[in-house]
This record gives structure tokens, sequence and C-alpha cells, in this order.
């Protein structure tokens, strides 16, 4: 199979099954969700006031906001900042809804898929087994239940996954040490 239809079927799959799962999981937040969500709009209050030129440290923000919402600081300083900066980025852009909470675990979801994707073709060699590894890791229940879910375990999976390939492929020192402080930010 050459790389250009594994590629082709990869996104199909990866579009099919993000389209299926929106539909079968048509739910509010459950579990740990709403915190997320949370950190995603507190960091997105922080953008903006950072955009409109209120330039204070993320420490006195928080404070400050915490203050505001009768002192649920720890909602905020409960997880690293990583995942909470790209959804409150998502969420500037798109506006607050549980949707536009999730879809930051559908752009992981995307590039995990395709980053696998490459990690395992290099490790076999072969496009059709690179292609069912992604397929197969899609559906081990834990990441099938957690893909559709502002949750940190897919960010984090695609970021295990990427960092063992730049452990493994990286060209030089610097990409590895650089790719370890990006998963510092998420883990």
């Amino acid at each position: 199979m050459k790389q250009r239809h594994a590629l082709f079927f990869l996104v199909i799959f990866l579009l099919v099954f993000i389209i299926a799962e929106y539909n079968l999981f048509r739910i509010d937040f459950i579990g740990d969700e709403a915190r997320h969500a949370v950190q995603g709009q507190f960091c997105a209050r922080y953008i903006n006031s950072f955009i409109h030129g209120d330039l204070v440290s993320y420490g006195g923000f928080l404070k400050d906001f915490s203050t505001w919402t009768n002192s649920i600081s720890w909602y905020a300083l409960y997880d690293p900042p990583g995942h909470a900066f790209l959804q409150g980025f998502l969420f500037l852009l798109f506006g607050e809804s549980v949707f536009t909470a999730r879809l930051l675990t559908y752009l992981f979801v995307v590039v995990g898929g395709v980053l696998l994707f490459f990690f395992s073709q290099r490790i076999f060699n072969d496009n059709l087994k690179a292609l069912i590894t992604v397929m197969v890791f899609f559906l081990f229940p834990p990441i099938f239940f957690f893909r559709g879910q502002n949750y940190l375990a897919i960010p984090i999976a695609v970021l295990t996954i990427g960092f063992f390939y730049a452990f493994l492929y990286a060209d030089a020192r610097e990409k590895l040490e650089f790719y370890s402080r990006v998963m510092g930010v998420f883990h």
C-alpha cells in the first residue's frame, strides 16, 4: 500500500470516527470535563486581557480571578497549563461551548493518529501495518472512551507517542530537549 493511499484511509477513518463519536456522545460534561473547561475559560480570559494590554502575571491574574469567582483558584492550579491555554485559545476563536471544549481533544486525535501512523510506519516499514496500528489504538477501550471528552488522557497519549518518536528518531538532541519541555507543560 502506498503511503499516500494509507494516509488517505487514515484521514477518512479519523473523520468518520470523530463524526460518529460526536453523534454518540452528545451529552453534557461528565467527570472532570467541567474542571478542564473552567481552566480553559480562565486561560481564555487571561489571553483576552493580555491582548487588550492588561499586562499582569499569570499568578496575579489567577489570584484576582479566583477572588471574583468565590475563591476557586484550585480549579486553575490543579493541572499543568498547556491544555488549558490551548483550550482557552479555542474558546476565544469559537466561543465557549461543550463542543468547543472537546474540540481540542478531537484535534489531538487527528494529530495523534497521523503521528502514530508515521511512528508505526517507521517501526514496521509497512503502511498497512501502520494503519492497522492506528485503528487498534483508537479502538482500545480507554482511548475510545476518552477520545470524545475534554480530558487530558488523549493529549498525554499523543505527546507520549511524540516523545518516543523524537527519542528514537530525532536528528539532534535539541529537538528531543524541546519536545521534552513541551510534554512537561502537559504532564
